[in-house]
Parts: C-alpha cells; sequence; structure tokens
C-alpha cells in the first residue's frame, strides 16, 4: 500500500501577533502543516526580553527545523535573524513579507530597521539570505516622495540600503474578505474618521495625526474622530496641541465597534508620512467609506480613482480635498468597496502564496 504523502511543514514567525499576520496563519494553514512562533508577547515588559525570547526561538527552531520545508516570516528584524540561520545550515527556503518598518530610514523619529545601530546590521544579514522579498507593495523596494519632509524631495526603500540585493522580490499585497467589513449605511453623519494605535510621538508624527487636527480646525462643521488612542497619550496630544471641538478621540477599539464607526463615517483620512500598505483604508473602503490619503508608498495604489489624494501636508489642501470627499454621491461609497474586492481579495493573495510556494518545494 502506497503511503499517503504529508502535507508540506511551513515555521511562520511572527514579530507580534497582528490582523495581517493572523490572516496569513490562517490562509496557510489551510493547505499546510503550520508551525508558529510569536517573537514578542503582548506587553512583554521583562528588562531581557530580547535575550528570554531568543532563547525561546532557538528551542523551537531545534524541535521544528527538521520536519519544516519552507520557512515564512512577517518583517525583516532581529527575530528573522536565526530562523535564517537554521534554514540556511539545512537547506530549507526561506521567504519574508514586507510591510514598512523594515524597509525604512527616518532620522527626525527615529523610526526604521536602518535607524537602529544593532538593528540595522541583522536586518542586512537576513535580507543578503532570504530566497524572496515579498513587500506589501513594490514602493517598498524603491519610491520617492515630497511628502513626508515637506518639501524636501526624499528617496526611500530597501534599494537605498541595499543597491545590490540579490533576493528574488515578488511585490504581494495584503488581502481582504468583504464579509468581514459589510457596507451597511447609505446615509451618513459629516464625519471623517482615521484609526492608528496612538501611543507616543512618533506614531502621532508618523500617521500625520497633526495634521489631521490642524485640519479640523478648518472644517468646524464636520466631526473627525481619531480612533486608536491611549488614554494616557490622549492627554499628552491635548495638553501639546491646539485641538479644536469637533475632534473626538477614543481608545483601540475591536472589529466589530470598528465596523459601526467606518458605517457611521462618510470619508475615511490616511495622512501618513510613511506607510506600507494600510489595512485600515481598505478596511474603510469596504465599509464604503470615502478615502482620502497622502500620496505616500501604498496609499494611493490602494485609492485609485476611488477617492482622493492629497500631495502636501497642508492643511488647506487637505481640507479641500475632505470637503470634495464629503459631497460625492452614493456611487463613490460603492467604487471604493468595488475597488477592494477587485484589487486586493483575500482569494488573489492565497493563489499566489499557493504558487510560490509550489516552486520553493520543487
Amino acid at each position: 500500500m502506497k503511503k499517503k504523502k504529508l502535507k508540506p511543514v511551513i515555521l511562520v514567525i511572527g514579530l507580534i501577533s497582528s490582523s495581517f499576520f493572523n490572516e496569513d496563519l490562517r490562509l496557510l494553514s489551510e493547505d499546510y502543516n503550520v508551525e508558529v512562533f510569536i517573537a514578542k508577547k503582548k506587553n512583554q515588559r521583562a528588562r531581557y526580553w530580547y535575550l528570554i525570547n531568543l532563547v525561546r526561538q532557538l528551542f523551537w527552531l531545534i524541535k521544528n527545523i527538521r520536519q519544516a520545508d519552507i520557512i515564512y516570516g512577517w518583517f525583516v528584524d532581529y527575530h528573522m535573524v536565526l530562523p535564517v540561520l537554521f534554514a540556511k545550515m539545512t537547506r530549507k527556503p526561506v521567504m519574508i513579507s514586507l510591510g514598512g518598518f523594515d524597509c525604512s530610514y527616518m532620522p527626525k523619529v527615529k523610526y526604521g530597521v536602518f535607524y537602529s545601530k544593532w538593528r540595522k546590521p541583522l536586518a542586512k544579514y537576513v535580507f543578503q539570505k532570504a530566497d524572496v522579498l515579498l513587500p506589501v507593495t513594490d514602493k517598498l523596494i524603491e519610491s520617492k516622495n515630497n511628502y513626508t519632509m515637506w518639501p524636501e524631495e526624499i528617496t526611500f526603500g530597501l534599494k537605498k540600503h541595499m543597491p545590490k540585493l540579490k533576493a528574488r522580490i515578488i511585490p504581494l499585497a495584503t488581502g481582504y474578505d468583504p464579509a468581514r467589513w459589510p457596507l451597511q449605511n447609505i446615509n451618513r453623519k459629516r464625519q471623517v474618521c482615521t484609526v492608528a494605535y496612538m501611543n507616543s510621538d512618533r506614531s502621532f508624527f508618523i500617521k500625520g495625526i497633526d495634521i489631521f487636527i490642524k485640519t479640523a480646525a478648518r472644517l468646524p462643521d464636520v466631526i473627525f474622530l481619531l480612533v486608536g488612542v491611549t488614554n494616557e497619550y490622549k492627554n499628552h496630544i491635548y495638553r501639546n496641541n491646539e485641538v479644536p471641538d469637533n475632534i473626538m478621540m477614543q481608545n483601540p477599539v475591536n472589529q466589530r465597534d470598528l465596523i459601526s464607526i467606518y458605517n457611521e463615517s462618510s470619508v475615511y483620512v490616511q495622512l501618513s508620512r510613511l506607510e506600507g500598505l494600510p489595512n485600515v483604508v481598505c478596511e474603510a473602503m469596504l465599509s464604503g467609506c470615502i478615502p482620502v490619503g497622502s500620496n505616500v508608498f501604498g496609499i494611493p495604489e490602494i485609492i485609485g480613482d476611488a477617492g482622493y489624494i492629497v500631495h502636501t501636508p497642508q492643511e488647506e489642501e487637505v481640507a479641500d480635498t475632505i470637503r470634495l470627499a464629503l459631497n460625492s454621491d452614493y456611487n463613490k461609497r460603492l467604487k471604493a468597496r468595488e475597488r477592494i474586492i477587485d484589487q486586493y481579495a483575500m482569494t488573489n493573495r492565497k493563489d499566489k502564496f499557493n504558487r510560490l510556494i509550489r516552486e520553493l518545494l520543487l
């Protein structure tokens, strides 16, 4: 009797547990045997947590590397050094999704893997040894914009730091299930929302919340809702900014509450100075929000002709663009939803994943 062939085994490594990481885990688990390692536990505050997690990962790899067919990780950072080392010793292929931080260098706010003196050489090692890199947008590999450090044009991307990179690069956007983000309401408030986990000045600047607040002052008849602010940082925002009365702030919320917020809002705004391919824009568009976004990395790709792009971080331009969005009709909401269904369906990501995995297993 012929022995039944087992499913290929994929070791999946994440820096943290996140929505996009969990979606990939779900997709891969449908067709493969998956072993998972999360490098940083939620709210981990131990003084030597880097070392603790390194030892934990070492034993996990010793246990699982022999049975593995492929190593897959999210983000290039310190958490991928040992997996890549073990993969090279055992001749296993490595593929890694790139999201933004791992291709960035922004010294003004001390952001990006290439800014850190100790993370930079580790990241370069991982980039050099990986077989396949999967940026969520090709703009993470090479791009320019003048929005981030207006008006100066800045060159961004992985090739700026590693021009001789030999890994195979295949842009692969994240995917979304329209059933999880329904379009429910036709009539909506004159409300603009943005969603970002907000707990530091760095995230405040990168996500363009300073522009969001200044823009709100120019549109006093519109509600501006900022979702994802911690209580501690909310007080900091009020102490250090002139916050108009039409700004509302809300703590981080679950998906059910987020669906309600999207379906109450007419417009979703993403004014980031640095961004990969933001999930929240796709989720809001599926929910019928008309998008307004900065001309940065993957944001214009997502929005296309289903919304509006701002080209400068000037509150005058942002306010004028939001007015256009607020005056758009219901067909624009349908167009926003249809664009995500057509261009960023979860099935597209899964099909591309499976084709790539089959190639690597040959």
